[in-house]
């Protein structure tokens, strides 16, 4: 193989070691760009001790011996999925056979995991159990407070729904809300007891033979 053009290459590297002057890329140092001109070499120096296959770079060598040492010994008989420890497929077998081994004592549901479970018991609490420290509101789920809490990180101004637990930082996402979820009309919105800082805009249709005047 005709190795003259990288010699070529390389020799002008020293000269200006920050581009490679065969593909025109830049380099911080001159190992990275030694480094680069072995691509277009090819030539594959660093062979594997377990098998037959070489390889251009050190790194891609580790790389590859890695995948020598991380064999996955448990294989799933149903989808032929293999994994590294018998902990990872267990978990995994709990998604062919959908057994729900974690049951509520408070209804008929049951749940794949534990966690699963924990987060279904929370529903059944009749008193909010979680509070927020900065304000004192309080909440029946985890999810709730942590979404309420992004408000405060936020410095953000909060318009509460009266009809459930839920904030808005403006009062526009607050009616969409109301409208959406609670079926409310918008002249029972503007009856809301929220004070604004702004006045409402007003809005005016021209009757069919008005016409608009400067």
């Amino acid at each position: 193989m005709d190795l003259s053009h990288v010699a070529d290459a390389v020799a002008y590297s020293v000269i200006d070691p920050s581009t490679c002057s065969i593909c025109g890329k830049s380099f911080k140092t001159k190992g990275y760009i030694n480094t680069h001109m072995l691509t277009h070499s090819r030539e594959k120096r660093h062979p594997c001790s377990m098998c037959d296959k070489s390889f251009i770079t050190r790194s891609a060598l580790n790389a590859h011996v890695n995948s020598h040492l991380n064999v996955a010994a448990y294989t799933c008989t149903v989808c032929n999925k293999s994994f590294k420890t018998k902990g990872y497929i267990s978990t995994h077998m709990l998604i062919h056979t959908r057994d729900k081994r974690h049951r509520c004592s408070l209804c008929d549901k049951s749940f794949i995991t534990r966690n699963a479970l924990s987060l279904h018991t929370e529903t059944h609490c009749n008193e909010p159990s979680h509070t927020c420290t900065i304000c004192g509101k309080a909440f029946k789920t985890r999810s709730y407070l942590t979404t309420h809490l992004m408000m405060h990180d936020k410095g953000q101004p909060q318009y509460p729904c009266t009809s459930c637990e839920k904030s808005f930082s403006s009062l526009d996402l607050l009616c969409t809300h109301i409208q959406s979820s609670h079926s409310q009309p918008m002249y029972t919105l503007m009856q809301s007891p929220v004070s604004l800082s702004s006045p409402a805009p007003s809005f005016h249709s021209p009757a069919p033979n008005e016409s608009f005047k400067d």
